[in-house]
């Protein structure tokens, strides 16, 4: 189970990594802005408005956020180098899990209230279907969906298994599908390889 869930971090944590690229794109959008502004400043125009301390804090927070940006991408390029690792270099398998994952989520997704659902149900539904996760290897596929705590949240996920398995052995055809099994938090799909 421990090596299982070691396969599926890297997609059951990209919502940590689109911050992190949110953040560094904010950091960089927020260094250029302060570069053009101090070279704005520099214009004869506008030359006494500014103190010199001013410009010193920001050309200081102008570096701190662009080295900041540089750093969140450093960080998700080597976190990206260690899972292609685990895929054993394989790119195409990797973009696969990447792909399968996303159309998973978009189709079990659920935006709205569409039975008289209950906002709180709702949210912890969608909250485990974001961070399910998809390995894909030479000879097997694990499919892992965290439980929400909420007991109605959770009977939505088990009354959607025979959906969630259809689409996944609609994506993977060539692997069979045992049926779900519940560990750790987890709920469990596994797909071998036909003969």
């Amino acid at each position: 189970m421990k090596k299982a869930k070691k396969q599926t971090r890297f997609l059951r944590m990209s919502w940590i990594r689109v911050w992190m690229m949110a953040l560094a794109l904010v950091m960089l959008l927020f260094s250029f802005a302060s570069v053009m502004f101090l070279k704005l400043l520099d214009d004869d125009l506008f030359r006494g408005v500014a103190s010199l301390g001013f410009r010193d804090q920001l050309t200081g927070l102008s570096h701190i956020s662009h080295y900041g940006a540089f750093c969140l991408f450093i960080i998700e390029a080597l976190a990206w180098v260690i899972e292609l690792k685990r895929y054993q270099g394989n790119i195409k398998r990797l973009a696969r899990a990447v792909v399968v994952k996303w159309r998973l989520e978009r189709s079990l997704f659920r935006p709205s209230d569409h039975a008289g659902e209950s906002s709180k149900k709702l949210s912890s539904y969608n909250y485990a279907i974001k961070r399910l996760s998809v390995f894909v290897s030479e000879s097997q596929v694990i499919l892992c969906i965290p439980l929400p705590w909420d007991g109605l949240a959770q009977k939505m996920i088990e009354d959607t298994q025979s959906v969630i398995k259809q689409k996944t052995s609609d994506l993977f055809n060539t692997f069979v599908f045992s049926s779900f099994e519940e560990k750790a938090g987890f709920l469990w799909l596994r797909g071998s390889r036909r003969n």
